[in-house]
């Protein structure tokens, strides 16, 4: 029988499978905190993982990046990001995503145009504007007051990506309905033997392995063990 304990700051398993190539600088852990409720402990929602994913760099330095992958959860999605190595994120919704690609070549008409004041352009909350630093011209995405600036090189290394993105998605999205499953059995495994927060971490990967419903040969099943813990957890108490 695993000893159970409690720890005020446990730290979250949040690693996300990505390219080999890429070399961003990884982002210190956050932590997960359990507040003290009529002396039953809850965990606060755990930070969102992603399992199953590509990370692509789109600067030689691996500053800029756009990742996919698929969004752990009771319904599981697949998510589209751009993002950089501080830790500025955009998810773009597939629509928005999708637009974003059948107006590229507009866009590419107005970062190359020699007028300094096209217009933005709008893909729902998306917005795209063209502007200048230091002479430079660059291109601003925006969504949700999150912003990310691109040269017109680095846009058009986002652009290269279209194909591996979309082979990408369909290979993923083929695999969301059996995350769906391995999830739920997973939570109930957990519920079943009574996991609360205050039990150790290596004991619900113990649980978890030594269940029925375990395939040591399944990445999937792996990379839920690896990194999805907390969610598991906090699902499986809610």
């Amino acid at each position: 029988m695993c000893s159970q304990y409690y720890e005020e700051n446990n730290e979250s398993v949040s690693y996300t499978p990505i390219n080999e190539s890429t070399k961003d600088n990884a982002s210190s852990p956050k932590k997960i905190k359990y507040v003290n409720s009529n002396s039953t402990f809850k965990p606060s929602h755990p930070r969102p993982v992603r399992i199953l994913g590509r990370r692509y760099p789109l600067t030689s330095t691996s500053y800029k990046y756009l990742e996919i992958g698929i969004a752990v959860g009771p319904i599981s999605t697949v998510e589209i990001i751009l993002g950089d190595n501080r830790g500025t994120q955009l998810l773009l919704p597939a629509p928005i995503w999708d637009a974003l690609i059948e107006k590229r070549a507009e866009i590419k008409e107005c970062v190359l145009s020699v007028s300094s004041d096209s217009p933005p352009i709008w893909i729902e909350e998306f917005v795209i504007e063209f502007t200048k630093i230091h002479n430079v011209k660059l291109i601003k995405f925006s969504l949700a007051n999150i912003s990310l600036y691109y040269t017109i090189e680095t846009l058009n290394n986002l652009f290269n990506h279209v194909k591996c993105i979309n082979l990408m998605r369909s290979q993923l999205f083929e695999n969301t309905h059996r995350i769906n499953i391995q999830f739920i059995n997973f939570v109930n495994v957990l519920k079943q033997n009574g996991v609360t927060p205050k039990t150790n971490l290596s004991c619900i990967a113990n649980m978890i392995c030594n269940s029925k419903y375990f395939d040591d040969d399944s990445l999937i099943d792996c990379e839920l063990l690896a990194c999805a813990l907390n969610i598991l957890v906090y699902t499986a108490n809610i």
